[in-house]
C-alpha cells in the first residue's frame, strides 16, 4: 500500500513537472509542436489518462 502511495506521488510529481515546462516555452515553440497555450491544460490531461 506504501509503494502505491509513493509511486501515486511520484507520477504526480512528473506529470506537474512536464506541465511546467510545457507551459514555459513561448508560444512559437508550442506551435512548432502542434500546440497552442490554450490546450495545455486539455492535451495534459488527455496524456495523463
Amino acid at each position: 500500500m506504501l509503494a502505491s502511495i509513493i509511486r501515486a506521488a511520484r507520477l504526480r510529481r512528473q506529470r506537474r513537472r512536464a506541465y511546467q515546462e510545457l507551459a514555459a516555452l513561448d508560444d512559437r515553440l508550442l506551435e512548432d509542436i502542434g500546440l497552442c497555450r490554450y490546450e495545455l491544460v486539455e492535451h495534459c490531461a488527455r496524456l495523463w489518462r
